[in-house]
């Protein structure tokens, strides 16, 4: 039998958020189809890739804790990309995210590993749960859009969210929630020219250790070869100006097309911005044709909460001070050169790995409580995340795709030395 040193608070029933699991569960029955029903947020991948996270010879003494305890630390890890809402065209306004696993963690001074709430009564939860990572989850919002789930319900924001741009803008406006609306077109708005360029943000606090409270930062290493990469920046805003108005349920292009023929107005509009405008895949393209010729790195920051009055942990649309905490950093985030998509033309061997590696970052679940207790997620937001992320990663692998739940570290090496060592040795020999 397993058993494994888990350590958190009881928690209180929440009939809230189990009705908001059911609305949930019924919206992933009515967009997809076993066995390929996917998540409910950040549905989208672009990649699942292999990494490398080192913390920094010299991070701060103050900030040695939990994963960044120990100076010149090495973890192997995954990154998945992706985007929030949906599966439609990359470039409609919308948060993108980059979530991050980290492998072979030791729970060096005993404190324990996290488990969401509202698993302490399901004893299977073990068996299940993962031990031995830590991920984090990030987005391009430096802030999140509800300031809790308590008084404002995650159930209408997810169903305004399955609707066009203008019923969450109207829903926002009706409850008030000016901040969250701010924070919503603020990560929304980020050109995702490259993925490789984008910052990424926590946006609730974590605990760090027993005494400091923080929010993460991945910033971008903006290399010479990551920049030229880029478009323009006006005439990429344009493009996404243009792919926002024209796609969606409500998009004028598909209604003037309507009368010829095309009855869904949704798809002629996408179709459109797929042939004229940009790639339905962009994101992923450019990420892949980066990855093939160069590495990416990004920096991990640490934002520390000085002053609890003006950096709260309960009103997740609050944004911390950088005047009076700026992001310091503890770590690097090395994406190495690789091949991470199947495509017809790759040698077999290659062509199987990343079909592996993509199916693995389908089925791969991350989540803000999958860590050590040193990096506890704080705040009603996180309480809320923890017990929905739980149960819908339960509901999709285990009750309607019927898929093994993927160990994190299995197949690692094999798959690196496919994919970054054995794609080296193609392109050398070409």
């Amino acid at each position: 039998m397993l058993t494994v040193d888990v350590h958190t608070k009881p928690s209180e029933p929440r009939p809230d958020i189990d009705q908001v699991i059911v609305q949930l569960r019924g919206e992933l029955d009515e967009d997809y189809s076993p066995p390929h029903v996917k998540r409910h947020a950040h549905p989208k991948m672009h990649g699942c890739v292999q990494a490398v996270f080192r913390v920094d010879d010299d991070v701060p003494e103050d900030l040695r804790e939990g994963v960044f305890r120990q100076p010149g630390r090495e973890y192997r890890a995954w990154v998945r990309f992706s985007n929030a809402f949906g599966i439609q065209p990359d470039l409609r306004f919308e948060n993108r995210g980059m979530a991050i696993k980290l492998l072979d963690v030791e729970d060096v001074d005993g404190a324990g590993w996290l488990r969401p709430p509202g698993l302490e009564e399901d004893p299977e939860a073990y068996l299940r749960w993962e031990t031995g990572t830590q991920d984090f989850v990030l987005s391009t919002g430096d802030v999140f859009v509800l300031p809790d789930t308590r008084h404002y319900s995650y159930g209408e924001f997810a169903r305004a969210a399955r609707g066009s741009g203008l019923a969450l803008i109207r829903l926002f406006v009706r409850k008030r929630l000016f901040r969250g609306l701010i924070a919503l077109i603020k990560g929304g708005t980020v050109l995702p020219r490259n993925l490789l360029a984008l910052e990424y943000f926590s946006q609730t606090p974590y605990q760090l250790g027993s005494t400091l409270k923080v929010k993460l930062q991945a910033r971008p290493r903006m290399t010479r070869t990551l920049e030229r990469s880029l478009p323009g920046r006006l005439r990429f805003a344009l493009k996404c100006m243009l792919v926002t108005a024209l796609t969606g349920p409500t998009g004028p292009l598909g209604w003037l097309l309507r009368p010829l023929g095309l009855a869904d107005p949704k798809a002629s509009g996408e179709a459109f911005c797929h042939r004229f405008l940009a790639p339905r895949n962009y994101a992923r393209l450019t990420l892949s044709a980066f990855l093939a010729r160069s590495d990416a790195q990004f920096e991990i920051m640490v934002q520390r909460q000085v002053n609890p009055d003006a950096q709260p942990e309960d009103d997740a649309t609050v944004p911390w001070s950088r005047r009076l905490s700026p992001f310091r950093r503890v770590a690097v985030l090395t994406i190495p050169k690789q091949v991470f998509w199947p495509a017809p033309d790759q040698p077999p061997a290659l062509q199987n790995a990343a079909i592996a590696l993509m199916t693995r970052g389908e089925n791969m679940s991350f989540s803000p409580w999958h860590g050590l207790t040193d990096h506890a997620p704080l705040g009603d937001i996180n309480d809320a995340r923890g017990r929905i992320y739980a149960s819908l990663a339960k509901f999709r692998r285990e009750e309607r795709n019927h898929v093994p739940i993927p160990r994190p570290e299995q197949d690692y090496d094999r798959l690196r030395a496919i994919l970054q060592d054995g794609f080296l040795e193609v392109n050398s020999e070409q």
